[in-house]
């Protein structure tokens, strides 16, 4: 996690990377690559081949984001929500400015489902306003419809609504869901950015729970807390017994900004989303679509600078192995989620099944062994017989 507690002491901003890389500097960004970008190979069952790759990473860093919007939207967070307003537009062209694919969602939380009002349903504690999109108008829309009104009490919706926008509306262990389909994209990189100036509820999901839904899912959290550290989004169900926003940016690889500035929301929000996209773990990346039933695909990092948070416009080798361990053609692609590159693979696995596979080499010497014992075995009884 990387946590920004004083607002005094700012790191490089999103916004001035934007100005220096992609303006004054356009000849050195690189556009993501993995080279070669193909492979073929027949081998047989329990066989394994490998090809050495090179991966370079976009100027942004990961280039291919899906960036849900979520505010809480009670009425402590007038400030906040108009800030994000009256900036809606100029903070969804600077995000389009820095990343080759960026779409994306709002969303917003009240009360929580286990409060009074609202038990029986979360539809009313979470509410999905605009599923991930390419179409600005209507996440602009979406960011519009926020209000500030309600609240009354200090915990809110906040646990639930990660939950929720984390894996597309699911029922909570205890049984509670709105079924909102967010709209993830295969293979991009899933942020959240919350808004919020309390902690959540643990009545309806508790924290161990949300972060469990939020890893399962691969979602990184971006948390904007209006209050200090160890306050606010960042205090304890309201009562100070586990700083809530700085676990989940643990748990998430995310940022925690404290003393979220209203006044200056898109510099803290370019910022803090520049922090969870600039470098990528390309072993943890690592995934491959399509077909690979009949073969067994594997990632090794083996660039002397390692492939642990690899930098934009960086570039690292690696080698990606192929086991055969069923017969049949199979056509599937390896990539990095948030990447915009990939391989195409083509492997053909030849042969019948476990029980007729290849001989490993160290089974070699003794079937030669044995081979050689027959031989001698079948020569003497030919010479008896003569």
């Amino acid at each position: 996690m990387k946590n920004i507690f004083t607002p005094n002491v700012r790191r490089l901003s999103l916004s001035l990377s934007i100005s220096l890389g992609f303006i004054a500097l356009p000849s050195v960004a690189r556009a993501a690559s993995i080279s070669p970008d193909s492979f073929e190979a027949t081998i047989g069952i329990n066989e394994t081949t490998f090809v050495d790759k090179t991966v370079t990473l976009d100027a942004s860093g990961v280039s291919k984001v899906d960036l849900l919007f979520l505010a809480d939207n009670t009425g402590s967070m007038g400030g906040v929500i108009n800030s994000v307003k009256a900036e809606a537009s100029s903070i969804l062209a600077d995000f389009e400015s820095a990343f080759s694919d960026i779409d994306f969602g709002v969303a917003r939380y009240l009360r929580d489902p286990s409060e009074s009002s609202f038990v029986g349903s979360g539809d009313n504690a979470y509410e999905l306003l605009t599923p991930i999109s390419s179409d600005n108008t209507a996440v602009t829309a979406g960011i519009d419809s926020w209000f500030a009104s309600g609240g009354g009490d200090f915990p809110e919706a906040n646990l639930y609504a990660l939950q929720q926008a984390a894996t597309e509306g699911k029922d909570t262990p205890s049984g509670v869901g709105g079924g909102a389909k967010t709209g993830w994209r295969e293979g991009a990189k899933r942020v959240i950015a919350i808004f919020g100036d309390a902690p959540g509820h643990e009545e309806t999901i508790t924290l161990t729970e949300t972060i469990a839904a939020l890893t399962a899912e691969d979602i990184t959290v971006a948390l904007l807390n209006s209050s200090g550290a160890g306050f606010g989004l960042d205090d304890g169900d309201g009562f100070g017994a586990t700083n809530q926003a700085s676990a989940i940016a643990d748990a998430t690889n995310g940022v925690l900004v404290n003393n979220f500035r209203t006044a200056d929301v898109k510099a803290e929000l370019l910022d803090a989303i520049g922090e969870v996209t600039s470098t990528v773990n390309l072993a943890e990346a690592f995934t491959v679509d399509g077909d690979a039933s009949g073969v067994e695909v594997a990632f090794t990092c083996t660039d002397a600078a390692g492939c642990d948070e690899v930098g934009g416009g960086e570039s690292r080798d690696f080698r990606v192995s192929f086991k055969g361990t069923a017969p049949g053609t199979f056509a599937f692609e390896t990539r990095f989620t948030g990447i915009l590159a990939s391989e195409s693979d083509l492997i053909t696995v030849t042969g019948g099944t476990s029980s007729e596979e290849v001989p490993t080499p160290a089974l070699l010497p003794g079937l030669i062994g044995m081979g050689a014992a027959a031989l001698r075995k079948r020569k003497g009884e030919e010479t008896a017989e003569a």
